[in-house]
């Protein structure tokens, strides 16, 4: 199965195919029509076959991809058979609704950092146990499970600490702890400590008020929605101080000028 396929606008084809060259030459297994098509091969059936075999699909959104019936028909595909959909916005546009909500790389402005960001998340975690953790978690909270996912699976950096970051969402001890039985082996935590290694101890968890995590959820609902709500109790449990909660919220935001304005307000609560 290969790991992603490509969706864009003809007219982006310039943006399409560097995005391209640079995620294979970082290993990254992605399909796109300009190169994996072979002459006189039919294009519609070629398309639908790398849309059936692949595991996700990588969007690149701009105003010619939204108008682009080709592009639609793609992400309505991978959305109805039940593959990841990964949004690349290269230029300010009205996002399909079926993709508003989720989680975005930004290539608006810095094009290498946003590379970084994307090799990470392409390269980081195999979809397949990503829909596997959405699965799982489904049967603790239902629907919002892939919401969860849809955010974290973003942030998080392997397999086995996406299990733990959609565990703390699970507010039952007992069905976190069921939940977390399915998690995959964490190769760092078994690594032996050196004798000389020095241990390092957790700092305490801080205890925020009220007012200020309902402000912060207010804040943040107004970007993400409903499951601003959970976020922001997942990082109150995490965070050190405030300013590391404030850091925590706004890392779950995409845009990169969306982010600095609400850190801005975060600050100023």
């Amino acid at each position: 199965m290969t790991q992603y396929f490509l969706s864009y606008a003809r007219a982006d084809m310039q943006f399409a195919l560097r995005l391209t060259d640079d995620l294979r030459a970082s290993g990254v297994d992605l399909w796109v029509d300009q190169h994996d098509i072979k002459p006189s091969t039919h294009w519609d059936r070629a398309i639908e076959a790398a849309l059936r075999d692949c595991a996700a699909v990588v969007v690149v959104l701009s105003p010619r991809a939204v108008a682009s019936e080709n592009v639609l028909d793609e992400v309505g595909f991978a959305i109805d058979y039940g593959k990841g959909v990964i949004p690349v916005l290269i230029e300010a546009c009205d996002i399909p609704i079926r993709i508003s909500r989720l989680q975005r790389v930004d290539f608006t402005g810095d094009y290498h950092a946003a590379l970084e960001r994307c090799r990470m998340i392409l390269g980081g975690i195999d979809p397949e146990l990503v829909r596997r953790a959405e699965g799982e978690l489904t049967v603790y909270l239902g629907p919002l499970a892939s919401k969860l996912v849809e955010v974290d699976a973003v942030q998080a950096r392997d397999a086995a600490e996406l299990y733990r970051m959609l565990a703390a969402h699970i507010l039952n001890a007992e069905k976190r702890a069921a939940f977390l039985k399915n998690a995959p082996a964490d190769d760092g935590a078994r690594r032996p400590t050196s004798p000389g290694a020095q241990k390092v101890v957790a700092a305490p968890a801080v205890v925020f008020n009220r007012p200020l995590l309902d402000a912060v959820t207010l804040e943040l609902t107004k970007i993400l929605g409903p499951i601003a709500v959970h976020l922001v109790r997942q990082a109150s449990r995490q965070a050190t101080d405030a300013a590391d909660l404030y850091e925590r919220i706004v890392n779950h935001v995409a845009d990169m000028n969306e982010r600095a304005k609400l850190l801005k307000r975060l600050r100023a609560l």
